[in-house]
């Protein structure tokens, strides 16, 4: 497994996007910016590397989305309601709320709607 990190980056109900390079892999594709977590390196950490690699952007960081695209009941369960309580979010793929496994999307609420709109529009 390779674990990644991507920011998404909001201002004035603007969402940040990267368009790939021309030459490697899937050229001038659309991406989060972020890349691969490197051994020893946790999550935030990656991602204000690569932040500050790819976009010269220095960022406090904290998990604010989360997908994934397998889950279990025990991943999810307990979870979703301590994140709605706070204001979260805890859906499926398609933005139902769920609680039995499958594919999660998780966010801190106020990025559900730019995120599911981009995760709509490229199925």
């Amino acid at each position: 497994m390779i674990t990644v990190a991507a920011g998404i980056l909001t201002q004035g109900g603007r969402v940040l996007i990267c368009q790939r390079k021309r030459s490697g892999a899937f050229p001038l594709q659309w991406e989060f910016p972020g890349g691969k977590v490197e051994s020893g390196e946790d999550v935030q950490t990656c991602l204000r590397r690569e932040l500050h690699e790819e976009l010269a952007i220095e960022a406090d960081v904290g998990a604010e989305i989360m997908l994934d695209p397998v889950l279990n009941i025990w991943d999810c369960a307990a979870i979703q309601p301590i994140l709605e309580e706070a204001g979260g979010t805890f859906t499926d793929w398609n933005g139902t709320p769920t609680h039995t496994g499958g594919n999660g999307f998780s966010t801190n609420g106020h990025l559900f709607q730019p995120v599911m709109d981009i995760i709509r529009s490229n199925r």
